[in-house]
């Protein structure tokens, strides 16, 4: 009698198993599905957090909001490469390609940089891919000039398909994830989230792999609204499409200088070092309006819990309240700053 075949699991499946428990909590609150080739301009991103853009001969990338550094992909030896390049006067400079990165990722792409101008997120096929393209991360580290080793963004960011971009909003606190997961060929579906920081797991909490999996490989989205405010990240959202309809949406902003002066652009700010000032303080309002969300759901959860849930979520509460009342002092000590810093400018 033969012997059965066993089936050996795939590296592929190790990496996916091990990842389970660790699938963030994250809310997916929309979702569009497009065509392939243009969804590098279907990314609705505030011109604050930069741009994104493809170029006609294979190229593609991220611009920072102030135009004068960009991090691209671009073919050599028949593989690809992220490269860096700042504006010289008018022009580029000549690109450099990426230190650190390291050799394991013969296929990077879609790199998109976060606006403390060191955290980044691309797309690379390697060794440390679930299945085609993954999402990674690393960091630069300004002492040694170069990028750390970059690691796998997990679940439910990265499936066995393939997932292409990551990009992050702070002024609206929201972000994109694009994947062709369950699409025919030629399309991918834009999902559009609420980055929660810091990042929550299924770690530690009573619940089988088969029903992570379901928010692991995003199966219906509606699955994730138990993990955040929907009603309020739609309205943002929405808030964020009508502004976008504006002509002057790109940069669009409202920000009083003084009771005579209201600034309606970031470029109305005098310095480049108010603007980026500015640019922070809209990341930590983003910030604040996550957490104000989460004690939301945190104060629900009370008023309907047990006496034993109301006394595990108490110190949540009173953390999140303490979070809150810091960023909002952080907040109004920027805007101060901002403010004397551009109306000493004005005089």
């Amino acid at each position: 009698m033969p012997k059965p075949v066993v089936k050996q699991e795939s590296p592929q499946d190790k990496l996916y198993k091990s990842m389970l428990p660790s699938t963030a909590k994250v809310m997916f609150i929309d979702s569009l599905v497009v065509d392939k080739d243009s969804f590098l301009t279907r990314i609705p991103l505030n011109r604050e957090s930069g741009y994104l853009y493809a170029t006609k001969d294979g190229i593609n990338g991220y611009t920072n909001e102030f135009e004068n550094r960009t991090y691209y992909s671009a073919e050599k030896d028949s593989a690809r490469y992220l490269y860096s390049a700042d504006k010289l006067g008018k022009d580029w400079g000549k690109g450099t390609m990426l230190d650190g990165i390291g050799d394991d990722y013969s296929t990077q792409d879609f790199p998109f940089l976060m606006s403390d101008g060191i955290t980044l997120f691309f797309a690379a096929k390697g060794k440390y891919s679930l299945g085609g393209y993954d999402i990674f991360t690393t960091m630069f580290d300004s002492q040694s000039g170069q990028f750390y080793e970059p690691q796998n963004y997990g679940l439910p960011f990265n499936s066995r398909a393939n997932d292409y971009l990551l990009a992050i909003d702070e002024v609206d606190t929201l972000g994109w994830l694009v994947s062709d997961r369950f699409q025919p060929e030629g399309k991918v579906c834009i999902y559009t989230f609420v980055p929660t920081t810091p990042r929550q797991s299924f770690e530690d909490e009573d619940i089988t792999n088969e029903e992570i999996s379901k928010y692991a490989n995003l199966n219906a989205i509606d699955d994730t609204w138990e993990f955040g405010n929907h009603k309020t990240a739609i309205a943002r959202l929405e808030s964020m499409k009508a502004r976008e309809g504006k002509k002057h949406n790109a940069n669009a902003i409202d920000f009083a200088i003084n009771d005579d002066t209201v600034y309606h652009d970031i470029h109305d700010f005098k310095s480049a070092s108010n603007r980026q000032l500015f640019l922070e303080w809209k990341g930590q309002k983003g910030l604040m309006t996550s957490e104000e969300e989460k004690l939301h759901k945190l104060r629900e959860a009370y008023a309907k819990g047990s006496e034993s849930i109301r006394q595990q979520l108490q110190q949540e509460i009173i953390r999140t309240e303490e979070n809150i009342g810091q960023l909002r002092q952080s907040l109004h000590q920027m805007e101060k700053k901002i403010r004397n810093n551009e109306i000493s400018i004005l005089k």
